[in-house]
């Protein structure tokens, strides 16, 4: 629960939040209408003038940097540029726009406190959930109808072409294939699901007033709706250790097993849906070469080969994007979908452990037993290794305010 006077604080938290995520890589909005540049540019204003509003609105104080922030964003950004200069990597940009990043999330940390983030974050997702379910079906039961309200999008990728359907916050596919998955605002279900997982584990177990059961009803839900794998797998590994924690009250375990269940019932009724359900499940098939699963591990073992070949300095981002690692990609898979090991593999070991051990401490601030805190590191990183999120601005912000709070 947010007090009053905190207000303000929560609302500037929560327009920064909806904004960075339109702003990122991932999203259909960022990838057409904004260069990588004016992005960069945009988050620095966004910084500019939430400090601004924020001076005076919540308090006219000097906003002092956290220092633990500092510490780590030194480090990070040491550990980057050590990297760009040995490597002599040509992608001068990309470095600066990840050293931009970890300086943006380190101030982000100093401005708004670990709880108004959190019910921040939360609230952002189940706005994007209850307007991409709303979305996205609609567009699966009226498809002509929406196509003549809303403008398409040509989405070209290497070998195939897309026509979506563009609904603001939510991009929806026009072909039979692809148009009974919730995308959101993003190009992969797999991102969309992970800050889905994320604002679920917030919702568990982070917020000191306890969860509210229609948020967790409408989660667990959109994450149904994206049929990730990855997702489906991350989500009922969360939901089993909560349950097992026996911290649910009957009363709401009863209304969130009921009311999931309606949900899903009617989602049922939908075309197609239980096929989807039943194809997300069956990409597990370690026997089918084309399977989610053969795609996460070749991406595994590419990229982990790639870090044994440099494995204190890291590749830098060129080569190991388009030259040697690139060449190992494409001996087991077509994407690089892998987060945690491209950043040992792409910039060093001090980065990569930065990142590893950050998701420890994100478990370990949970407070919970330690069979659950195991739980929830499998949980996040299947979710997080779903996709290649290493320039992922929410996921440094995650990591600063992991290593910052207190455990």
């Amino acid at each position: 629960m947010i007090l009053e006077s905190s207000k303000n604080e929560y609302y500037l938290c929560l327009f920064s939040l909806l904004i960075m995520m339109v702003l990122e890589d991932g999203t259909y909005i960022s990838m057409y209408q904004f260069s990588v540049s004016l992005v960069v540019v945009l988050l620095l204003i966004l910084m500019v003038l939430v400090t601004i509003f924020k001076s005076i609105m919540v308090d006219k104080v000097s906003i002092q940097l956290n220092t633990k922030s500092l510490f780590v964003a030194i480090i990070m950004i040491s550990s980057l540029l050590l990297n760009l200069l040995i490597t002599n990597d040509p992608s001068v940009d990309l470095y600066l726009k990840l050293c931009i990043q970890i300086i943006i999330a380190m101030y982000f940390v100093s401005l708004f406190k670990f709880h108004i983030f959190i019910e921040a974050f939360v609230d952002v997702l189940i706005f994007l959930s209850v307007y991409s379910l709303i979305a996205t079906y609609l567009a699966m039961t009226f498809p002509e109808y929406i196509k003549g309200i809303f403008p398409l999008l040509l989405h070209e990728e290497v070998g195939y072409t897309n026509v979506l359907i563009n609904m603001g916050l939510t991009f929806t596919h026009t072909s039979d294939v692809l148009m009974h998955r919730n995308y959101g605002m993003f190009r992969e279900p797999g991102l969309y699901q992970f800050y889905l997982i994320m604002a679920l584990i917030i919702e568990l177990w982070y917020k000191k007033d306890g969860l509210i059961v229609s948020k967790l009803i409408i989660l667990t839900v959109t994450i149904i709706s994206t049929f990730s794998t990855a997702g489906l797998i991350a989500g009922m590994i969360i939901i089993i250790a909560y349950l097992s924690n026996n911290r649910i009250g009957e009363k709401k375990y009863i209304k969130y097993t009921t009311f999931t269940i309606i949900a899903c019932a009617i989602l049922f009724y939908i075309p197609q849906f239980n096929e989807y359900l039943i194809r997300s499940i069956m990409k597990l098939d370690i026997l089918d070469t084309s399977s989610s699963y053969d795609s996460r591990w070749g991406s595994l073992k590419a990229m982990f080969e790639l870090w044994l070949m440099y494995p204190i300095i890291g590749s830098g981002y060129t080569e190991g994007s388009f030259g040697i690692g690139k060449e190992l990609l494409n001996q087991y898979t077509k994407d690089n979908t892998n987060t945690t090991i491209t950043n040992f593999a792409l910039y060093g070991v001090v980065y990569g452990i930065i990142h590893l051990y950050a998701i420890v401490r994100w478990a370990l601030i949970s407070h919970q037993k330690k069979v659950v805190i195991a739980l929830l590191i499998c949980g996040i990183i299947l979710s997080m290794n779903n996709e290649n999120c290493t320039n992922n601005l929410l996921i440094v912000i995650f990591m600063f305010y992991a290593l910052t709070t207190k455990v």
